[in-house]
């Protein structure tokens, strides 16, 4: 973003201490894709016959590495 918007290194300083990242996996996500892939199935826009657990496809240690350190 710097290089892009060409700001010098006092600006971004100041600019980048106001914002506070995180990393989240809501359950939310994991329900609408759920949904999404029963809409799936019942509109046979896929071979699939059942819904898929969608936890199995999250990669856990990958957010573990990023978790907060505190």
């Amino acid at each position: 973003m710097q290089r892009r918007e060409k700001y010098d290194d006092a600006f971004m300083e100041a600019f980048w201490s106001e914002y506070h990242f995180s990393l989240s996996l809501d359950e939310s996500l994991t329900v609408a894709l759920e949904d999404e892939a029963r809409w799936m199935i019942k509109n046979n826009r896929t071979k699939r016959k059942t819904v898929p657990d969608f936890r199995d496809y999250i990669y856990l240690d990958g957010l573990k590495a990023v978790k907060r350190r505190q």
